[in-house]
């Protein structure tokens, strides 16, 4: 294989029915010389691979481990239609069926003799031809001495065939049945039955799936692009950064831009669940994905691909469901059991019923029953099924997802940090009080600052910086700039050390007296400060305050009515940040102030003791106590070290969005618990009841089959309920 760079490629892998068949497949690509990193998703049926290896040589590792490996087409409409997903095999078997079952049951004798011998041959098609994928996998499986549901269905319907064989050559042995229909048609009626089962149940999981990457995929009609000065129409694959595009009216933003006409309304409901229009004005941000209003606009592209948030919601939800919660790894190892398991109490239900008399026939259909009745399946969609309709909710509710089993932590938090600036503050400070302490000008001052924090990603930071350029004072180049975490900027003009932050006790000390009484006066009222040094002397003051956020109160509240413990941390003054914590409802006793990055991780650690903690921030100095906490939650349009590390983002930065991700993560750990509640139980008792024979005075090994084929489609169902429950908005 020759040598290239490491990429990342997504893959349509088809043939799974559980979480063994996903580990199988995982094993078989991660052996393959150059993967870095494998993840399957059993519920959309995708490998997710990181590494150097070739598409055929991943496929030919999955053939080998009986299944189907192709690559995925993102921009590929969604299949809808039973032709499109493969389903003619399970109508093909369903009427196959049906013509054998009218034959034994309403015409035995149509064809004499040779009557019973059709229904073998017939019911051979169904349970040995359209059922061969289920065998090829089970005689796979078994050379590896593994075996999982297809191991079990092949039995079952391999024993049927072979018993209603025997029955015809041996009819002396007696067929041991009452139900009016023959062993071949019985094993043509568990493949039917658990292919019909498997469409349902594929139906049932695209539409899981469905919603989630819809809000991945972008538009597919071409639209109007302006590109080195000529104009064309171009798919919105084919955009570019830098790309002018016309967007007619209620047409889809088809990718992340900045809008270049003076005015637009967006419906941007499919990400944050509002649908009101949104004004936007030349130079704001648009989603990739939302609506235009009524009329046309222009926009230019700033992100397309990975980076996009298409890209972003796809990516990151892989990554999400790699990370799923601990009732998985549980579900997992139970249902690698299964199989064996039932394999063992056939062979017991089958000598059992021998050794008390019973025919041979009769012993063989109780040991189908158990064979087909079981339902691994069950147990490995429980998690993953509903951690798909979540995200995919939660998404849609403007939060984004990077570890799923964090955000089912969620429900679990006992303890929450809110971070001030950015998080409870709208992040946009804005400068009051410049005062000048030394020989300087207050546009030298200005010019100063904002050269300091030209790239600053932090909220104060960029106030100051708005503060020169709303007052028309350009910046200058500054050399060795350097940020300081949790203290400030600093860098080098004209060979003079220039740096900016918060002031030192010391530095405040250090004032004239009538200049502190000022600057505690703007304290009180809960302005920030910041202070400009040259050569580590005091030049200015300058006082920034920031507004609340709209909800942050009413988010306060209702979290307090939950009964979470509600703390701040800030790197403010505790002036500044007990004035923040009154106007939000915040004990005074629950306010943290002066903190360094590492004292905000250390207080994280120190609830962490108490119990279940999450930790709510924007800024780089937020990133370590994100990082720590156990649920970290990122501000939408923090800093991007913020963003790497929550495990939530709140998009649109809308705290209210705060309170809805609580609500779907209790109901998410509620619904994966049910479905693991469900599948346990049912195979505990549906599995005893087939091998002490009650089923098979209900029908047998196709009542057997219906079950098991149900028992998997409720799962699905029950999760899908996580798109559409009722859950609080912004307060």
């Amino acid at each position: 294989m020759s040598e290239r760079e490491p990429s990342e490629q997504v893959y349509e892998v088809h043939g799974m029915t559980c979480a063994s068949c996903a580990k199988r497949v995982e094993k078989a690509i991660g052996k393959v010389a150059g993967v870095s990193s494998v993840h399957v998703d059993l519920v959309r049926e995708r490998a997710r691979v990181v590494g150097r290896a070739h598409a055929h040589e991943l496929a030919e590792a999955v053939s080998k481990a009986g299944y189907e490996l192709t690559v995925h087409d993102e921009h590929a409409p969604a299949p809808t239609g039973w032709l499109e997903r493969g389903e003619p095999r399970a109508i093909a078997a369903v009427a196959l069926t049906a013509l054998v079952l009218a034959i034994d049951l309403g015409a035995p004798e149509l064809f004499g003799p040779l009557t019973p011998w059709l229904s073998l041959a017939l019911g051979a098609v169904v349970a040995l031809g359209l059922g061969s994928p289920f065998l090829v996998r089970a005689v796979q499986l078994a050379r590896r001495r593994e075996a999982s549901m297809d191991t079990l269905v092949a039995l079952g319907a391999v024993a049927a065939i072979v018993g209603s064989l025997v029955a015809l050559l041996f009819p002396e042995h007696g067929h041991g049945g009452a139900h009016g229909h023959s062993d071949a048609s019985t094993g043509a009626l568990v493949v039917a039955i658990v292919l019909a089962g498997k469409a349902f149940e594929s139906r049932a999981k695209h539409r899981a799936a469905a919603s989630l990457d819809s809000l991945a995929r972008s538009e597919s009609t071409p639209v109007r692009v302006h590109r080195h000065g000529q104009d064309a129409e171009l798919p919105p694959s084919d955009l570019r950064v830098g790309d002018e595009v016309e967007v007619r009216p209620f047409a889809r933003i088809p990718a992340d831009g900045a809008l270049a006409s003076e005015l637009a309304y967006l419906d941007e409901s499919f990400l944050t669940g509002e649908s009101r229009s949104v004004k936007k004005v030349r130079g704001d941000a648009l989603l990739g994905g939302s609506v235009n209003g009524p009329s046309p606009l222009t926009m230019t592209v700033t992100a397309v691909g990975a980076s996009s948030l298409g890209g972003r919601l796809e990516a990151e939800t892989s990554e999400a469901l790699s990370k799923p919660p601990r009732e998985a790894a549980l579900a997992d190892r139970a249902s690698a059991w299964v199989a064996p398991t039932v394999l063992v109490v056939a062979v017991i239900a089958f000598v059992g019923w021998l050794a008390t008399g019973h025919p041979p026939l009769a012993a063989l259909r109780i040991a189908i029953s158990v064979l087909v009745v079981a339902c691994p399946c069950a147990l490995g969609l429980a998690t993953p099924a509903a951690l798909v309709a979540a995200l995919g909710r939660a998404a849609r509710e403007g939060v984004l997802v990077r570890d799923a089993g964090r955000f089912v932590q969620l429900a679990d938090v006992r303890t929450l940090l809110f971070d001030k600036t950015g998080t409870l503050t709208e992040g946009k400070p804005r400068v009051g009080e410049i005062l000048v302490l030394g020989a300087l000008t207050e546009h030298r001052v200005l010019t100063l600052v904002a050269s300091v924090e030209a790239e600053s990603e932090h909220p104060l930071g960029r106030a100051l910086f708005l503060a020169a350029m709303d007052r028309g004072i350009p910046a200058q180049p500054m050399q060795n700039v350097k940020v300081i975490v949790g203290q400030g900027v600093q860098g080098e003009l004209d060979g003079l050390a220039i740096a900016v932050g918060a002031p030192s006790a010391r530095q405040l000390a250090a004032l004239e007296a009538d200049v502190r009484h000022r600057i505690e006066a703007r304290r009180a009222e809960g302005y920030s400060l910041a202070l400009l040094t040259i050569e580590e002397r005091s030049e200015a003051l300058l006082t920034v305050r920031d507004r609340v956020r709209e909800h942050a109160a009413d988010v306060v509240r209702d979290l307090l009515r939950e009964g979470l413990t509600l703390e701040m941390l800030s790197g403010d003054h505790e002036q500044a940040a007990r004035a923040v914590a009154e106007e939000v409802g915040l004990d005074a006793d629950a306010v943290h102030a002066g903190l360094s990055p590492e004292k905000k991780t250390a207080l994280v650690r120190a609830a962490q003791e108490r119990g279940v903690t999450a930790m709510v921030g924007d800024g780089v100095n937020d990133a370590p106590a994100l990082a720590s906490a156990d649920v970290g939650i990122a501000i939408g349009k923090g800093a991007s070290a913020a963003l790497r590390a929550g495990a939530l983002t709140l998009v649109d930065g809308d705290l209210g969005r705060l309170v809805t991700a609580r609500a779907l993560a209790r109901a998410t750990r509620r619904t994966i618990s049910a479905n693991l509640a469900w599948a346990f139980g049912y195979n505990a008792i549906a599995v005893p009841l087939a091998a002490f024979g009650a089923l098979d005075r209900l029908g047998g090994p196709a009542v057997a089959a219906a079950a098991m084929a149900g028992s998997s489609i409720l799962v699905l169902l029950w999760s899908m309920r996580l798109a559409a429950i009722r859950l609080p908005h912004r307060a």
